[in-house]
């Protein structure tokens, strides 16, 4: 996680054999940061943190959030350690203390390799692998089967609850089901692309996508006013400020008849 040219690296998976061949996973909770402002002498460093730190994991998600340059945290969510994890922590980056905060509302399931981006005060979270629910089972009893999805979840990060963000569409117009995606933020767009869709468990089986979505998260700007800029006999030249998502505009002309002056 990378910002005001800092990178940050929070968890992971690790070999604990010393044998390659031999994969024994280690999961991390250690903290990194990279200073990239030290182009001449870049260098990891382990900052001391204080509070208790997440459980070790891999697969998680980590955004960064900030009020207006202050109040600077890191929010990390989910991941796996052999399980699916759906816990929320906040590392503030001035006093560098974990805190693990009350949240609201329904959360969504436990899920590792998913996305999650900041938009307004929100933090959008995306597919990934979640644990295979029946209506007759328990999620610890079922933790050995799981499932790409496709599901939005939203954390309100004012109110500190979570929001249901439900989409009454079609299955042809969402992004189909899948984990180990990218997904970034371009002005109120989320842009979704690629993954897999993990139809087939065995990573060497499974499908990668080619596709790219994006979801508009508000509705867009109102153009601004427009103005006339020159008028000829056979054109007119306007000009308004320009919407950053908009692929197209509409302008429409009327003709206005005016009336002979009576005097």
């Amino acid at each position: 996680m990378w910002r005001e040219d800092v990178c940050y690296i929070f968890g992971g998976l690790a070999n604990a054999s010393d044998d390659p061949k031999n994969n024994v996973p280690r999961y991390l909770n250690d903290l990194y940061v990279l200073d990239l402002n030290k182009a001449n002498n870049l260098q990891w460093e382990s900052p001391d943190t204080y509070g208790s730190p997440p459980p070790p994991r891999e697969s998680h998600s980590a955004v960064i959030v900030e009020n207006n340059g202050e109040n600077r945290q890191m929010i990390i969510f989910g991941g796996m350690n052999g399980c699916r994890l759906g816990d929320l922590w906040f590392l503030d980056l001035i006093s560098m203390t974990w805190t693990k905060p009350e949240v609201g509302g329904i959360p969504p399931l436990p899920r590792s390799l998913h996305s999650a981006n900041i938009i307004a005060e929100r933090m959008i979270v995306f597919g990934g692998w979640v644990p295979l629910l029946t209506p007759d089972t328990k999620l610890q009893q079922v933790e050995k089967e799981w499932k790409c999805t496709n599901t939005l979840a939203s954390l309100n990060l004012h109110t500190m609850c979570w929001e249901d963000l439900s989409l009454e569409l079609l299955e042809s117009a969402v992004p189909r089901a899948r984990a180990g995606h990218s997904a970034v933020v371009i002005n109120k767009r989320l842009y979704v692309w690629s993954g897999r869709d993990g139809y087939r468990k065995a990573w060497n089986n499974q499908v990668c996508c080619k596709d790219m979505w994006y979801l508009e998260t508000d509705k867009p700007d109102a153009p601004g006013r427009v103005q006339l800029i020159r008028a000829t006999v056979s054109g007119l030249e306007v000009c308004w400020n320009a919407v950053p998502t908009a692929e197209a505009y509409f302008l429409q002309l009327r003709k206005f008849e005016t009336k002979p002056d009576d005097s």
